[in-house]
């Protein structure tokens, strides 16, 4: 849907501070489905739906460090080894897709390995210290690795895979535990 194309990112100013957009981000979007679902026995069934879609959807998103719209950051496409990709795709799908096989569900067991102790770790706080974690954590470094139009060949590709890989998959393991968190928050 058109309307809610803004709403899988959100911005920071330079400082790395939440930059609220006028026609709305993935914190206004997660923070409204969130809303709406603390009553959701008074709501319709499609309000709970499109709630329920948003949060599953917006939570991975904005885990995702391309989902960080700095100030002066441009969107670009990369080559990695002979694939033209934007590089928002490289961090939504490429790096995790290239450093293994595995099946959705296979992949979901090896990431479910945190103690209870440190579940409760990743899952403190709130939407916004999740989203500033990430600004901060990513701290634009990652547009540092590639540049606009580079052209990895399959050692490089690899090299950079490796690289990358475990940031990725501990941004991935965050956002399934913080998700559990935020739905057993709601209908617990």
């Amino acid at each position: 849907m058109r309307i809610t194309s803004a709403w899988h990112t959100a911005s920071v100013d330079k400082n790395l501070v939440y930059a609220p957009r006028p026609k709305g981000d993935v914190i206004f979007a997660l923070e409204d489905a969130i809303a709406k679902l603390q009553d959701y026995k008074q709501q319709d069934d499609s309000t709970v739906v499109m709630s329920l879609r948003c949060i599953i959807h917006f939570v991975g998103d904005m885990h995702c460090p391309v989902h960080v719209k700095y100030a002066d950051q441009k969107s670009y496409n990369v080559y990695l080894n002979g694939d033209k990709c934007s590089y928002h795709n490289v961090w939504d799908d490429q790096i995790i897709s290239r450093s293994h096989r595995w099946g959705y569900l296979e992949y979901a067991h090896q990431l479910d390995r945190c103690t209870k102790q440190q579940i409760k770790t990743i899952t403190a706080g709130t939407l916004r210290d999740w989203f500033h974690e990430n600004a901060r954590d990513s701290r634009r470094h990652i547009y540092e690795l590639v540049g606009p139009n580079e052209k990895l060949d399959k050692n490089e590709t690899k090299s950079f895979v490796n690289h990358t890989h475990e940031y990725a998959e501990r941004q991935i393991l965050r956002a399934g535990y913080r998700l559990a968190h935020v739905l057993n928050e709601l209908f617990d």
